[in-house]
């Protein structure tokens, strides 16, 4: 006995919700490691004109 189609378009409906806050939270936490990684090694620019 398989599932009513209508409660399986609600969990469909459901797992699409959880992945897209899921890609929105991981990106958020890749642009702030990728901010934390700026901030400790800042690129060759920068330390150039800090010496002039």
């Amino acid at each position: 006995m398989g599932l009513p189609s209508s409660q399986i378009r609600v969990f469909i409906k459901l797992n699409q919700q959880i992945l897209q806050s899921y890609k929105q939270s991981s990106a958020i936490l890749l642009l702030i490691y990728l901010m934390e990684m700026e901030t400790k090694n800042p690129p060759a620019s920068f330390k150039e004109r800090q010496l002039e």
